[in-house]
């Protein structure tokens, strides 16, 4: 089973294909398509990634995957985290 999602950034928009039936965990398969994409410059430094929940729901998914492949892009110092302030 494929699951096809755009990632929509600016004016780019980028594909990144999920096929649950691989032996790749849908995890690296996530963090794969999102290395491509940064590779291909169409995520620019310092731009955000579309939240877990969001990305989750696009590829109708478990969040905890999309936490795992974002672990694993901090892990291999593709991203940075940047903690949240709240201004309330």
């Amino acid at each position: 089973m494929f699951t096809t999602i755009v990632v929509q950034h600016a004016q780019c928009h980028t594909l990144i294909r999920i096929d649950k039936d691989l032996s790749i965990p849908v995890y690296l398969q996530i963090a794969n398509g999102l290395v491509n994409i940064i590779k291909q410059g169409a995520l620019r430094p310092g731009a955000a990634l579309p939240s877990s929940r969001k990305l989750a729901g696009m590829l109708t998914i478990h969040r905890k995957t999309v936490i795992a492949a974002y672990d694993e892009l901090l892990a291999q110092n593709w991203v940075e985290a940047i903690p949240v302030r709240d201004y309330s």
